[in-house]
């Protein structure tokens, strides 16, 4: 797989573009890759405004039917997806305006524009905005036919649909909206879905090609793209059969700055690869190795994980009688290097999961996510066991705690 491959030429390719060689070793793959869950603004949510919306400019679209369409301007979009502040970052120095319209499918997807500031849809801990730079983007899907789309259809497509920036030099499968802090918000209205993404700032590499990959996939898919590696270039896979769009992100070569880009390499493979016997020789509690601060989560978590090496049947005994409530098992033929597992939630919600083969350690892998509200936590368990005939069956397991 090309992921496994460390060649002079790519190190070499980093440290000009870049003037850093600070890049996560491939060991990182499996620990980044091997879950995705959807943030709290990465959710598949449903927008529904009773109000009239500000009036939209018209567009001369590159639709093959020749209509015209009718779109919000992507701050108008963003004040009904994120509010008014980041709708403002689109009037902003950073903020480029594109409406460049390409196909795939049965749909037209249209890149409205793009912003990069503050980060406005994460808070911290005091409920104040994360101090970080974000890249800001807004899609706008329609039909080729002309005919409306709703969110509901958009939503319900088999495939799904990934939309992410891609940075020259850094491999796709690893640097993308998943790894890098992203999300989503999107909404349906008047026929059009808008889609508007959200992940750290990639101004920082703008003295290198910059990207916005659509595929119909849920995740980031190497079938789709092609990545050199002595180059670092993306491009469209040809043989591809399904949506495999890619789209230039004009930001300026002069916002490029070597030295955020190198920390913030550097903050992503601490993100990737805690050193947690560090932690612990500085005294700090066991909450930080874990990030899980319900004490009886934590509890809970800790002996779920000294019986990970037992028989299956034994780790399902012991996830019982810990409370854990079984919500969904699934089963699903391995693709590539992968197996790839999807759980629906409430209100449309979706947690996804990648498992890689690499992962599997004697024919189990597992996740576990965390997320705590003024009122309750809730842990989540996925145990993936392969089986005889090459498939893997996933368990999904929940639990909530009250929060004193």
């Amino acid at each position: 797989m090309k992921s496994d491959k460390r060649t002079d030429e790519i190190d070499a390719l980093l440290k000009s573009c870049l003037q850093t060689e600070q890049k996560p070793d491939d060991a990182l793959h499996q620990k980044v890759m091997q879950k995705w869950k959807e943030q709290s603004n990465m959710k598949k949510r449903k927008f529904y405004k009773a109000a009239a919306a500000a009036a939209a400019i018209l567009l001369a679209s590159t639709l093959s039917v020749g209509a015209a369409v009718r779109f919000f301007t992507p701050k108008e979009a963003a004040e009904e997806l994120g509010g008014t502040k980041i709708a403002d970052l689109f009037e902003s120095d950073e903020a480029v305006l594109i409406n460049e319209t390409q196909e795939g499918g049965q749909y037209a997807y249209t890149l409205l524009g793009l912003t990069e500031g503050k980060n406005l849809l994460q808070l911290d801990e005091d409920g104040s905005y994360l101090e970080k730079d974000a890249f800001y983007a807004v899609v706008a899907v329609s039909h080729k036919d002309g005919s409306d789309l709703s969110l509901d259809e958009f939503q319900e497509s088999e495939n799904g649909h990934f939309i992410s920036p891609l940075i020259q030099g850094l491999e796709p499968w690893m640097y993308n909206i998943a790894s890098m802090n992203g999300g989503y918000s999107e909404m349906g209205k008047d026929g059009i879905v808008y889609r508007m993404i959200n992940c750290d700032k990639i101004g920082y590499f703008a003295d290198r090609q910059l990207y916005l990959c659509i595929s119909d996939t849920t995740f980031y898919d190497n079938d789709a793209y092609d990545y050199d590696e002595k180059s670092g270039i993306i491009t469209r896979n040809v043989d591809y059969e399904g949506t495999n769009l890619l789209f230039d992100l004009p930001i300026a070569s002069s916002r490029a700055n070597a030295d955020m880009a190198e920390n913030y390499l550097k903050e992503l493979e601490e993100e990737w690869n805690p050193d947690a016997e560090e932690s612990a020789e500085s005294g700090e509690d066991s909450e930080t190795d874990t990030g899980i601060g319900n004490p009886s989560a934590r509890a809970d978590y800790a002996l779920y994980q000294e019986t990970l090496n037992s028989a299956p049947e034994e780790l399902e005994n012991v996830l019982t009688n810990l409370g854990m409530t079984v919500t969904d098992r699934q089963t699903v033929e391995k693709k590539d290097d992968r197996y790839c597992f999807e759980q629906k939630l409430e209100d449309g919600l979706s947690n996804q999961i990648i498992f890689y083969t690499d992962g599997f350690e004697n024919g189990i892998a597992e996740s576990c996510e965390y997320s705590e509200s003024e009122t309750e936590a809730e842990l989540l368990i996925e145990v993936a066991q392969l089986q005889e005939d090459g498939t893997a069956i996933c368990t999904f397991y929940q639990k909530t705690y009250p929060v004193e």
